[in-house]
């Protein structure tokens, strides 16, 4: 019988990532995901935390780009 290999996996979905900023503070403009900021952060901190424990997994599940929401000029 093998050994039984602790992992971690994390799945995140639905990003939507691109499309334009809004003009004003409260503006979302074409904008879906107004939290690049936190997802980059999230990313990181779990990066370093590979160096140190190599069974992480991050699974990214689908809309995660829309470039078709970027407003034509």
């Amino acid at each position: 019988m093998e050994p039984t290999v602790s992992r971690s996996i994390y799945v995140i979905s639905d990003l939507h990532l691109g499309g334009e900023y809004g003009k004003t503070a409260k503006g979302r403009g074409y904008r879906i995901n107004t939290h690049a900021g936190e997802l980059a952060e999230f990313v990181r901190t779990h990066a370093h935390k590979l160096t140190a424990d190599p069974k992480i997994e991050l699974v990214i599940n689908g809309d995660m780009v829309d470039f078709l929401a970027e407003r034509n000029s």
